[in-house]
């Protein structure tokens, strides 16, 4: 009897050793590192990734700056400005969530350390007016319409991405990523060349010009590739 518990004993001994050896081995055969190359509206990116388990990893990306000029037209307040947007070299720092172990879907939340400016055109409308605080005035009393929204150092991001491989698989993989980021408000000014003897449109400026520091809201697309090992 003592030999039959003593051999049974040995047994499950060897066998819990195997699949502790086993499952060791599978953990540490997971990828944990891996290293991306991206373009964004910062510019050239590299980054590094570490997971931390099947759910969670973190990132860190060093960007070029934006290249080249990224204009663009849209309506802020009443008015259609072309716009100019340019950030300087910055570091993104993200932690993501990915909710299933055999996709690359993830959800991502982190800091980007970007200064970043808008250079503003007022364009008139198609009355040949410009609409200033509720109150318009033609393209000839506003003159010139010219500002730039300049933002802070530091702002918050959240979005979500797609990786071509699920996260624990070796090798090469598609990255991209879809967010939203808040830089907070701006500092801003704004100025027409036609409202040195005009004080009711220099009000009305002013006004916009206090209206422009709460565009703080911007969106981000990234598209890439990184390696895992």
């Amino acid at each position: 009897m003592s030999h039959h518990r003593t051999l049974a004993t040995t047994s499950l001994a060897l066998t819990l050793t195997l699949i502790t050896g086993t499952s060791s081995h599978a953990a540490q055969s997971d990828p944990q590192q891996t290293i991306y190359g991206m373009v964004s509206p910062f510019g050239v990116g590299v980054g590094w990734g570490h997971r931390i388990n099947e759910h969670w990893s973190t990132r860190i990306y060093l960007n070029s700056g934006t290249i080249g000029q990224a204009k663009a037209h849209g309506d802020l307040n009443d008015i259609r400005y072309e716009s100019e947007w340019k950030a300087s070299p910055s570091l993104n720092a993200l932690t993501d969530y990915f909710p299933w172990q055999d996709s690359g879907w993830r959800l991502s939340a982190g800091l980007i350390t970007a200064n970043m400016h808008v250079d503003l055109k007022g364009q008139a409308n198609a009355q040949g007016q410009y609409t200033l605080n509720h109150h318009s005035y033609t393209a000839a009393q506003v003159g010139s319409l010219n500002g730039r929204l300049k933002y802070g150092p530091l702002s918050l991001y959240l979005g979500g991405g797609w990786e071509s491989a699920p996260a624990a698989d070796k090798g090469w993989r598609f990255v991209s990523d879809v967010g939203v980021f808040y830089a907070g408000r701006a500092s801003a000014n704004l100025e027409a060349s036609g409202a040195a003897g005009n004080a009711a449109l220099q009000a009305d400026v002013e006004a916009e010009r206090r209206r422009l520091r709460k565009q703080g809201l911007g969106a981000a697309i990234s598209l890439g590739a990184g390696y895992s090992f």
